[in-house]
């Protein structure tokens, strides 16, 4: 799924650093090829802690549900 994220401001220093922390939860909550619900919670407030979601935010959430529903990522209870 491609997201368009149109006529978009460059990120912030800080928006950068909190998408790239985005970015290493989510490495690391699938390396293993699993995700808990407790995973997906914190990526969630992860998202959401400044009270925007950026069009990066939703592009790597969007990928990171793509790939749970090709089978890629098993969502775990």
């Amino acid at each position: 799924m491609q997201v368009n994220p149109g006529n978009t401001t460059p990120l912030t220093p800080q928006e950068q650093a909190s998408l790239d922390q985005l970015a290493a939860l989510i490495d690391r909550a699938t390396r293993d090829g699993r995700l808990s619900r407790q995973e997906w919670e914190e990526i969630r407030a992860k998202v959401r802690e400044d009270g925007r979601i950026t069009p990066q935010e939703l592009d790597l959430t969007c990928q990171l549900m793509e790939q749970v529903n090709q089978g890629i990522i098993i969502l775990e209870d």
